[in-house]
Parts: C-alpha cells; structure tokens; sequence
C-alpha cells in the first residue's frame, strides 16, 4: 500500500523527482508524464500506464470529478 506524502514530503526522492505509480522506480520529474485524465499520479511510461489502469480507473474518475467541480466557477 502506497502512503501519501504530506507537503515538503519528497519521498527521500530528492528535489525534482518522482516515482512511476506502477514500477515504484524513481526518475526526474521531466521523464515522467502524468495521468491525462486526473493528473494526480505519474508513470515512466506507456507501459506502466496500461498497466496501471485497471487499478487506477476508478479513483481516477473520482480525482477528475473532484478536479472539475473545484475549478468550474
């Protein structure tokens, strides 16, 4: 199970960097893309992304919900 970071948490990553959602292999934040969808969580690639998803649909589509009804004014 994966634990959220609070604020100023990095992980121990280290400023500029992520970890891939799926792998769990850590990379600077400019070679990771972000869910097109929510943009609430990072992956290394296509492949981590596809397999990612059966996991991560749902909570995606709740982050999206969350996302727009915050910002449409």
């Amino acid at each position: 199970e994966q634990s959220e970071a609070g604020p100023g948490d990095d992980g121990g990553l280290g400023l500029g960097s992520g970890r891939c959602e799926q792998c769990q292999q850590s990379f600077p934040l400019e070679q990771l893309f972000c869910c097109s969808r929510c943009h609430a969580v990072l992956y290394c690639g296509a492949t981590c992304q596809a397999a990612a998803w059966p996991s991560h649909m749902d909570h995606c589509e709740q982050l999206a919900n969350a996302a727009e009804a915050h910002f449409s004014i």
